[in-house]
């Protein structure tokens, strides 16, 4: 039972031996940030400060700046839906285009099995292709 109080006394005085050293290094680390900081304060406040402008002065910028900014995502916001307009009608007038290019046979609107479904659907895909290559060629009118 002696040994059991001896290793238990060494025991308990080694985690207070390491809390204690815990406790003044993190006490130093504090002292050393108090002093890097100090140092900071007084590096700014030797720095030469600038005028600052009245309120007003500073809302008529804000507001000038808002201003500008509101009218660039306008300005913005038109110029896409033009864009976008322009695309749909595009695309619109390309599809009508293909639908006049190509209409599948009679023997295509209903398939009678799946060899015969590939079979449309592939000349269906090299008549787009084709379609493609005279729509980028310049030639609208089919």
């Amino acid at each position: 039972m002696n040994v059991f109080f001896q290793v238990f006394g060494f025991t308990c005085a080694v985690v207070l031996a390491l809390f204690l050293g815990n406790v003044a290094f993190t006490k130093y680390q504090l002292y050393e940030a108090q002093v890097v900081l100090t140092k900071m304060a007084d590096s700014f406040e030797s720095l030469p400060q600038p005028k600052a402008p009245s309120d007003n002065q500073n809302l008529r910028r804000i507001i000038d700046q808002l201003s500008k900014s509101n009218r660039k995502l306008s300005d913005d916001l038109i110029a896409a839906q033009r864009e976008l307009k322009a695309y749909k009608a595009v695309k619109s007038a390309k599809q009508k285009a293909f639908a006049k290019y190509h209409t599948d046979s009679e023997d295509c609107l209903i398939f009678d099995g799946d060899a015969h479904m590939v079979e449309c659907q592939n000349v269906k895909m090299r008549a787009k292709k084709e379609f493609e290559r005279l729509w980028a060629a310049g030639q609208r009118v089919f």
